[in-house]
């Protein structure tokens, strides 16, 4: 929800329509936490966003569903810092790349749950029209009527008519019918200023010309930008009639006799809490400085550019008037206005005035493009500062850089933006105030956030753009006090703010869309209101009308706050701006300069950035096509390095540089070089690896030429061995030969190279590979005969159909069954043909022995197999044991390994293979999978065996990796902490049969479809399956052998498991086994039969299907332990508060069984307090809660947070049926 504010016709509606709104939220604050700040009206779905967690120790957080039951991000926290203005020590929460829009929490182990925040697009839309919507609601000389102000209505008040000029704000006696003390005039319409009933014009001089520079940055967006406020202009945008009002009011206070202008329109003093029509004391024209008159010719001349070209005749006027002012000025220059002794309302006192001129001087030369205002503003060399309503110079630099793109006045505000950038990256909160926390520190903070908006549009960079965001975050409740400062905006808003209306109208919800002046640590007000809770600078507010100092509202102070959120809001909507910054998916890595160091004639290192985290490699070799070579990786780092070894001196080498970001977004260089150095050893090295021919059992001479007197060393292995050997050469007239026994020669065949050794340089060729170039037998004895198996068969052997293949083999037909499987129609082949690197399914009613005749695969051979979507059959083509996390995916020109994570979104990691050792002429094996997998896995692929493997793309190369070296792992980062990690493996069985499927937890696992789920491999026949629904995934008749969720503490997961059998009216038989830690119930539930059963503490169960029924869905559901007693409870209770009576506070505990039904879903709880007159005046629990036994303190406040007179009270539980009371006593 973006806002809890909602505009009815009449005030009775709003009272309980309010009521209902802000009771669902303190439902959320029930269950939310204060340690989690963040922006509390929600972010943009491709912007930053950032959240404060108040911890020293927590390091991780997930992003949930509201209701807790999905986890769809997890991140790691940043480290801890200290606020010293705060007393906090927190870590920042940065979730900049999730995209996904909805409404979510945040949770964070030991910390607690965030209040519930939105992510999408046009966030800001609301907020904005609120902020500038307050305006109306401060209009003078009006009634507001309901048709616009909704449940703040209210009667006309200060029409303004007859307005008496103060002593000292006379005309110059000189000039012809001066206005003297005494006289009265109209001065109608304007804005309160602030909680009070006065209209200032220096106040409004920044006001006014925040929000015209609004208008004119964007008014593409604000032409059509509706606030519902009445027709006063016609053919005007709302914003720019809101503005108008102001104006009109301002043109009144320039005396038309001499061209000065009123300081303010005021009383002498303040009224009380009253309503603007119970106000009936006199107002005065007060004061004449310089000051305002500067301001206002300021401000006339910028609506003299704004209004121009809709209303000319206005504009003419606004133009004529500054120019007056500016006349009165010019012989006023230092007129500086004070209070006199009867006046006690808002001085808006300033000496300096050298920069309300200078501002002046640049309005007029922008408006009448006369050089000698620039002449004027130049002499009085004012520079940039942070605009506030006493220091204005800053404001001409928005000007010039604007319309003039002023490349002085742009350096200077860059410069202090970087500053205060400088100050959001070092803070704890990210944000850009760190000590300074005086009246009006959220002004200050507004301010920041629009300066950062003209730099940024000055600039185009969008850093500035992101640190305007982060302001507004701390605006909205990323903060200290974890308080949206906006009222009526949020999910904690101030409630009682110092502002007349909204305390004097009898409506409990204040007037929406004030921002409120926020914490002051010098706490002027303390004195006449009341002590605050902290002397914490960055705390010192608190939520009282009568706290002026920090909770009063100000007009200058909306403006700010209307400007930034308007802004962001303008630049969103706008694709040009170009700042959605965090849309990964589809913007591939960049790459950075190319280094090339550390080269030697048998090495070279290659260094290169990326832009994020990305699966990089080089592919290179000797021709520039690149049709002989190889590739090496470097993947999860920024900053990536590979050197490449085994190069052959003097060569040149052509390579190139890709990278594939998590998304798979593809990027690749363009064709390099580099060029080896030269070696002695190696200058007349000739040897022709292409004329060897082995021969298995056979020896194998190695001969190479060179230069005589060299030493050199053969290192060699066979495929698939780890271990290697070396053998010395012997030189015959610069002749070297060596031989390996030919007892090494087998059909794994040969990797070898050579090393060159002289007295100060050792030189190593490249690996080359040699096998066996005749055919060779490959055999294998079938060890289980009448049972079903997957199969391939390794060798690079010519496709065969199985009658010619099996039938020399198994002999007739009768004695065995093959099919393959088509990923394409998910359907199996009988009869398919037998290709290498793929697999099938395989029934013999003998233990025969098979052999295969083929070529043997040299052991650096990639071997690849093309996968259609879906599943697929595959199998080891080399003769020995291979590494599963070595092989590697092509798709598309990019090269990955298994490991990767964008690999991940092509074929999946995971793998089944299938075992079945019972002879029984029945499929009733069982799959093995490297689900369980958290993090490295060293699964090795078999010779003869065949695999499931699932390609989430048709077209995808799974390229097959001889190498023996062990996989290094480099898909997902691994936690710091395992926290509580857990699985359960469930097992069903009918006569026999059986299937498997994992549920579980994983600090590094999202509760949607990721790298720790996997959908459930086809059977080739079965009398049972068991498996994980999510038909949101691939479809409604998906089923998943494993659905590992986030582990995050607190998290309430349920699951729908379906068990099928043919056999109608079988008893299922299901057991499971837990393994890891965790801290909470599973139970697992039949709607059927209603039965709920605790699965930690029994085993297994029966699911005894009915007549004619195949298929039973069950329910298995994660809950966390709600109290010591780790025992869900069997009937509700309201237990007794303690202590009872109390005075600051009690515990409340409260139970909540598993429904009648069985069921252990979650069911809506309402825990209340009520009077002895039966009014509910508090809500403590009122959200769904799932069995379990609860506890919550009550502070002794009611909804309002307002303490509760001593007295008998009386607690309330609700739920689904139940009513439960008890008595409690507050005592003061």
């Amino acid at each position: 929800m973006v806002c809890v504010f909602f505009l009815f016709h009449s005030k009775k509606k709003l009272s309980l329509a309010y009521l209902f709104v802000f009771f669902s939220f303190q439902a959320v604050l029930a269950s939310g936490s204060e340690n989690i700040r963040l922006n509390q009206i929600g972010y943009y779905q491709y912007g930053p966003k950032r959240a404060v967690i108040i911890s020293s120790s927590a390091w991780r957080f997930s992003i949930k569903s509201v209701d807790s039951s999905t986890t769809y991000y997890t991140g790691d926290l940043k480290s801890p810092k200290a606020w010293p203005a705060a007393d906090d020590t927190s870590e920042i929460a940065d979730f900049s790349d999730f995209n996904l829009t909805g409404t979510f929490i945040i949770v964070v182990p030991g910390v607690g749950t965030s209040f519930p925040f939105i992510i999408g697009s046009s966030v800001n839309q609301n907020i904005a029209r609120g902020l500038i919507k307050a305006f109306y609601y401060q209009r003078a000389s009006t009634s507001l009527p309901a048709q616009y102000a909704g449940a703040w209505s209210r009667s006309e008040g200060h029409p303004d008519l007859n307005v008496i000029i103060h002593e000292g704000a006379g005309s110059d006696a000189s000039l012809v019918n001066p206005r003297k003390a005494g006289d009265v005039f109209a001065s109608p319409k304007g804005w309160y200023d602030a909680g009070d009933y006065g209209k200032y014009v220096v106040n409004a001089g920044i006001t006014v010309y925040t929000l015209l520079a609004l208008y004119e940055q964007f008014s593409g967006y604000f032409d059509t930008l509706s606030l519902n406020i009445p027709e006063t202009a016609s053919g005007l945008p709302d914003l720019l009639k809101e503005i108008k009002w102001e104006i009109d009011w301002l043109l009144t206070m320039q005396d038309p006799v001499d061209g000065g202008v009123y300081h303010k329109l005021t009383s002498l003093g303040f009224c009380g809490f009253i309503m603007p029509a119970a106000d009936n004391d006199a107002r005065y024209f007060i004061g004449k400085g310089s000051a305002a008159t500067f301001d206002f010719a300021a401000i006339c001349a910028v609506a003299y550019r704004i209004y121009n070209k809709k209303l000319p005749l206005f504009a003419d006027s606004c133009l004529a008037a500054a120019q007056y002012a500016w006349t009165w000025g010019k012989v006023h220059p230092d007129s500086v206005f004070s209070n006199s002794y009867d006046v006690s309302t808002g001085a808006y006192g300033d000496a300096g005035l050298k920069d309300e001129r200078q501002w002046a001087a640049i309005e007029l030369y922008l408006a009448t493009g006369d050089t000698a205002y620039k002449i004027t503003a130049d002499s009085l060399k004012q520079s940039y500062s942070l605009p506030s309503w006493q220091t204005v110079c800053g404001l001409s630099s928005y000007s010039l850089a604007y319309k003039k793109n002023d490349s002085a006045s742009i350096a200077q505000m860059v410069n202090a933006a970087n500053k205060l950038g400088g100050v959001i990256d070092s803070s704890s909160y990210r944000v850009p105030i760190s000590n300074s926390f005086y009246w009006g520190s959220n002004s200050v903070v507004a301010n920041d956030g629009m300066l950062f908006i003209e730099a940024f549009l000055a600039t185009k960079k969008v850093s500035y753009f992101d640190w305007a965001v982060q302001t507004l975050d701390y605006l909205l409740g990323k903060n200290a006090l974890g308080y949206s400062f906006v009222t009526g905006f949020g999910v904690q808003s101030p409630m009682n703010p110092h502002h007349r209306p909204s305390a004097a109208d009898g409506i409990s919800a204040p007037v929406p869309g004030l921002l409120v002046g926020g914490p002051n640590g010098s706490q002027d007000d303390v004195s006449s209101c009341t002590a605050y809770p902290t002397k914490l600078a960055a705390k010192s507010w608190i939520d009282v009308e009568c706290a002026y100092a920090c909770n009063e509202i100000a007009i200058n102070w909306n403006a700010a706050a209307a400007f930034l959120a308007g802004a962001i809001e303008a630049i969103y909507s706008d694709t040009s701006y170009h700042v959605q910054s965090y849309i990964h998916d589809t913007v591939p890595p960049s790459l950075g300069a190319i280094s090339i160091t550390d080269v030697a004639a048998d090495h070279v290192t290659l260094g290169w950035k990326t832009g994020v985290e990305a699966s990089s490699s080089v592919i290179y070799g000797t021709d520039s096509l690149l049709l002989q070579s190889k590739r090496i990786f470097s993947t999860g780092t920024t900053a990536h390095s590979v050197t490449i070894t085994g190069l052959s001196s003097s060569t040149r080498y052509f390579f190139k540089v890709s990278a594939v970001d998590y998304y798979g977004n593809f990027t690749e260089d363009s064709l390099r070089f580099f060029t080896t150095d030269s070696s002695m050893l190696s200058s007349g090295f000739t040897f022709d690896p292409a004329a060897l021919k082995a021969v298995a059992g056979s020896d194998l001479k190695i001969t190479f030429t060179d230069a005589s007197g060299i030493a050199a060393t053969l290192e060699y292995s066979s495929g698939g061995e780890s271990g290697s050997s070396s053998i010395l050469f012997v030189e015959n007239n610069g002749t070297y030969s060596a031989t390996i026994p030919g007892s090494d020669i087998t059909s794994s065949g040969i990797l070898f190279s050579i090393t060159l050794l002289g007295f100060s340089d050792t030189v190593t060729t490249p690996v080359w590979s040699i096998s066996p170039y005749e055919t060779v037998e490959f055999s294998n004895t079938i060890q289980h005969s009448k049972t079903y198996g997957m199969v391939s068969f390794p060798s690079d052997f010519s496709s065969e159909y199985p009658a010619t293949f099996f039938g020399s083999r198994l002999g007739k037909s009768s004695s065995w069954k093959y099919c393959g499987y088509s990923a394409d129609s998910g359907k199996y082949i009988q009869n398919d043909s037998i290709r290498t690197g793929c697999g099938g399914w395989l029934y013999s009613t003998e233990n025969a022995t098979v052999v295969v005749k083929g070529k043997s695969l040299k052991p650096d051979t990639l071997f690849p197999v093309i996968l259609s979507k879906g599943w697929n059959i595959i199998g080891n083509p080399f003769s020995y044991p291979i590494y599963w996390e070595n092989a590697q995916v092509r798709y598309n020109n990019m090269v990955l390994r298994i490991s990767d994570k964008a690999a991940n979104q092509i074929v999946r990691r995971q793998l089944f293979r299938y075992s079945d050792t019972t002879s029984d002429q029945l499929n009733n094996g069982e799959y093995v999978s490297n689900t369980g997998i958290l993090s490295a896995d060293t699964t090795r692929l078999l010779p003869w065996l065949g695999y499931w493997v699932y390609a989430e793309k048709s077209g995808a190369e799974l390229l097959f990796n001889p190498n023996v070296a062990s996989p290094k792992f480099h898909g997902f980062k691994k936690p710091e902490s395992s926290g509580n990690e857990w699985h359960i493996g469930l097992l069903a069985s009918v006569n026999g049969n059986v299937d498997k499927a994992i549920i579980g937890a994983s600090a590094g696992a999202l509760d949607v479809y990721d790298e720790f789920d996997s959908p459930r491999p086809p059977s080739i026949t079965s009398d049972v399956f068991i498996g994980l629904l999510e038909p949101q995934w691939h479809g409604a008749t998906s089923l998943y052998s494993s659905d590992i969720i986030s582990s995050a503490s607190g998290n309430c997961h349920t699951w729908s498991m379906a068990v099928k059998t043919p056999v109608s009216g079988a008893n299922v038989k299901l057991s499971w086994e837990k393994s890891g830690t965790m801290d909470g119930f599973v139970y697992l539930y039949d709607p059927v039969t209603g039965i709920t059963i605790d699965m930690t503490q029994t085993h297994s169960c029966d699911v005894l299907l009915t007549l004619g029924e195949t298929e039973r869905e069950l329910s298995v559901k994660v809950m966390p332990y709600t109290a010591s007693v780790n025992i869900i409870p069997s009937s509700w209770n309201l237990s007794q508060a303690a202590p009872n009576p109390f005075r600051t506070s009690t515990k409340i505990n409260y139970s909540i069984p598993i429904k009648s039904s069985g069921s252990i879903n979650g069911q809506a709880v309402t825990l209340s307090v009520y009077d002895i007159l039966g009014r509910r005046i508090r809500i403590l629990v009122n959200e769904v809660k799932y069995p379990g036994n609860y506890s919550i303190v009550w502070n002794g406040a009611d909804d309002f947070g307002k303490r509760l007179t001593q007295g008998i009270y009386i607690l309330h539980l609700s739920a689904n049926g139940f009513s439960g009371s008890s008595k409690i006593h507050v005592v003061d």
